[in-house]
């Protein structure tokens, strides 16, 4: 669990934020119900991390397995609009049909950067995620030698 005040997103467990689990809630018993993220189950933490995936339709990309990880993760650290628009931009990219997942991930990597360098010029209290977030953007880098992929 993790409580920071300077953190947008409020206390969380396991990466997921007291407003994502109450959506999640209601969106499964069709009402408000007051329950902290703290007692969120195992289960129902695989469950929004399934409708991240999807929601970003992350499962469109199974043939570039770095770049859906890239995507899925921005999903889960800014949301799935925020990781669609982001893929969009990166679609952009002149020629991006014919790269190849290495180099797409790569690309999308450098462009979340700039998203995160982008936040910080626009409020400097955010600067404090700094660290993490290139961290976040290394430890995926280092997930790519796990993924089997055409060069």
């Amino acid at each position: 669990m993790c409580i920071r005040d300077s953190d947008k997103g409020g206390t969380t467990k396991w990466g997921i934020t007291q407003a994502t689990y109450s959506g999640y809630l209601i969106g499964l018993l069709k009402k408000p119900i007051q329950r902290s993220v703290v007692n969120m189950t195992e289960e129902e933490c695989k469950q929004i991390y399934l409708k991240y995936w999807l929601n970003a339709k992350c499962d469109e990309l199974v043939d570039l397995p770095r770049t859906a990880l890239v995507h899925y993760d921005l999903a889960i650290n800014s949301g799935s609009f925020k990781a669609l628009s982001k893929l969009q931009e990166l679609k952009l990219i002149e020629n991006f049909t014919t790269l190849s997942d290495v180099e797409t991930s790569a690309k999308y990597l450098k462009l979340r950067q700039l998203y995160y360098d982008r936040i910080i010029l626009k409020n400097p209290s955010q600067a404090v995620f700094k660290n993490g977030w290139s961290n976040r953007l290394k430890r995926i880098e280092s997930y790519f030698e796990f993924i089997t992929t055409e060069s």
